[in-house]
């Protein structure tokens, strides 16, 4: 049985208080993809947020890397995905930290709000 690694992602850029540019490699066709993703689970970004990431994955990551957390792989209305990310050794959470301390707020209805965007931009099907 093989035990699957977690799966690894360097932040690139922070665009905005709940989006970044990362990048993560793929084992399957061991190339590197780069993503946009927004932070799950979060609203009400204070600008102060920005700089609160930047520090925060500077303190956490091990050599660039950070553990990535999805939600089955959902893409909000904008097309980023739902993303979380972790210390590799202490497990501690981005979305955790920045909620703690108040740089934005915890929106419970993040999930289900991607899936109902999701849903409603499937085209219909021809007859």
């Amino acid at each position: 049985m093989v035990i699957a690694e977690p799966m690894t992602a360097t932040v690139i850029r922070v665009l905005r208080p709940d989006t970044l540019l990362i990048r993560t490699m793929v084992p399957q066709v061991q190339s590197a993809l780069s993503m946009y993703g927004v932070l799950m689970g979060t609203k009400d970004h204070l600008d102060a947020c920005k700089s609160a990431i930047v520090d925060w994955v500077e303190l956490h990551q091990d050599h660039g890397r950070l553990e990535l957390l999805t939600c089955d792989w959902l893409r909000d209305s904008c097309g980023r995905v739902l993303i979380d990310l972790l210390d590799l050794q202490s497990k501690e959470s981005l979305v955790d930290y920045l909620i703690e301390h108040q740089f934005c707020a915890l929106d419970g209805g993040h999930v289900t709000d991607a899936v109902r965007d999701m849903l409603l931009a499937q085209e219909p099907e021809d007859e």
